[in-house]
């Protein structure tokens, strides 16, 4: 793992990967592995955060991401306040902009957010002057999973330039994809992805002029065949069916998904013997991956469950101690 005593970091909010600098995510890094380790010792941790209020806001359900943020806030100290969008003023009209005002009044220190709609996070981080972390905005971006697999992976590789790493999935409707791919690649990552036409976004398109902007494209390849598309790989990511965001029938039903892409025993057998798998979660049995296979010693499910809050930790206090 990368290690800088001196960590750096000169933002105010997390909204995505792009903005950060190589000093700034290695600073998470580095400061992750130090909460990692200190987790098997919590009396170790010190209260960097104490007294410090931290409001989850989820629009939308949530058990790994909020429970993550919320256990980082208390091992740091901080007064973690929970809002689900079933229990709050949404459900009687009141907009996200004036929630967030709201919140703010409440001497709040750190907001989190999810929300259904792409941007939120960004509308919400001009409306308050405190500081906004993005935990998942529509499918546009999930920042602080994306670091969370850079770093389980760079525990696993030390160096993650030009290692193979195969999304398999719902591309176009994953925030996760999406930001991962910005944060690997950046880490020299060669990227496959994989998976129906109609779940891969445009903007990945071979014709270069309707390819977006912010992506390193030398470092992306498409592969529609799973066997393809796996063979050769180091890591092989599964996407969630992000069943909720396919507002069209992009597919004839996840029976039929699951005949030509969920990853199986039989591809046990065909990858590279020391290949990783990993998925964000939730997982789907049976669609995305086989039981057998997500249980497997390959699998590094539980790892980025772990050291999601180890990544968390590390964010709120780089977040909070430079502002």
């Amino acid at each position: 793992m990368p290690s800088n005593k001196k960590h750096s970091w000169k933002h105010k909010h997390l909204l995505d990967v792009d903005s950060l600098a190589s000093t700034e995510y290695k600073s998470i890094f580095s400061l992750a592995e130090k909460y990692n380790k200190l987790l098997n010792n919590k009396k170790m941790i010190k209260k960097t955060l104490s007294n410090v209020n931290i409001f989850n806001l989820f629009y939308e359900p949530s058990t790994r991401t909020r429970a993550s943020f919320e256990l980082a806030g208390k091992l740091l100290g901080a007064n973690v306040i929970n809002i689900a969008s079933n229990i709050s003023a949404t459900q009687k009209g009141e907009s996200l902009i004036n929630t967030i005002k709201t919140i703010n009044a409440m001497h709040s220190d750190i907001i989190i957010l999810r929300h259904e709609d792409s941007g939120a996070a960004y509308l919400a981080s001009q409306n308050t002057d405190k500081s906004v972390i993005n935990a998942g905005d529509g499918s546009h971006a999930h920042p602080t999973q994306a670091l969370t697999d850079s770093y389980t992976l760079l525990r696993k590789f030390k160096s993650l330039k030009n290692i193979k790493i195969t999304m398999v999935g719902d591309i176009k409707h994953s925030r996760v994809a999406r930001s991962n791919i910005l944060l690997l690649t950046k880490l020299g990552a060669k990227i496959t992805l994989c998976g129906p036409k109609v779940l891969i976004p445009k903007s990945f398109s071979t014709d270069n002029k309707s390819r977006s902007k912010e992506f390193s494209f030398k470092n992306i390849n498409i592969e529609h065949d799973l066997d393809k598309a796996i063979k050769n790989a180091d890591v092989i990511m599964a996407l969630r069916m992000q069943t909720e965001r396919q507002h069209s029938k992009n597919i004839p039903s996840l029976k039929e998904y699951a005949k030509k892409y969920q990853i199986t025993n039989r591809h046990l057998h065909s990858i590279n013997k020391n290949c990783l798998l990993m998925h964000p979660g939730p997982v789907n049995e049976g669609v995305e991956i086989s039981k057998e296979v997500a249980e497997s010693s390959l699998s590094q499910i539980e790892e980025q469950v772990s050291n999601g809050v180890a990544v968390r930790m590390a964010i709120l206090e780089l977040i909070y101690l430079n502002n």
